[in-house]
């Protein structure tokens, strides 16, 4: 199940990194303070804010989703893992020289 939720979360992770950087600014920023702003066109016209910020709210839910899901099946196949340290064997004491 992990290596399914795993190749599920890649494609996904990559998915929205993507799409944050294809997204339109809101203002200028940085840049419009220098006189680098330019216009408010973009190439995606004027109604791909919208769906952008929209595939952007449904790709950070499934992340988190699948991170949450993959945490939980992680600790369930190691059992114990971090949670206490091993335990230590006790060896037999050397015998004592006599003199």
């Amino acid at each position: 199940m992990y290596r399914f939720l795993l190749i599920l979360f890649i494609p996904i992770t990559f998915g929205l990194i993507a799409v944050i950087l294809m997204q339109v600014g809101k203002g200028a920023g940085f840049a419009g303070a220098f006189g680098a702003g330019g216009g408010t066109q973009t190439i995606f016209g004027a109604r791909a804010g919208t769906f952008f910020t929209k595939l952007t709210v449904w790709l950070g839910a499934l992340f988190m989703a699948l991170a949450l899901a993959m945490a939980v099946f992680s600790s369930r196949s190691q059992p114990g893992a971090g949670a206490r340290p091993a335990p230590v064997e006790q060896s037999e004491e050397a015998p004592q020289e006599s003199q």
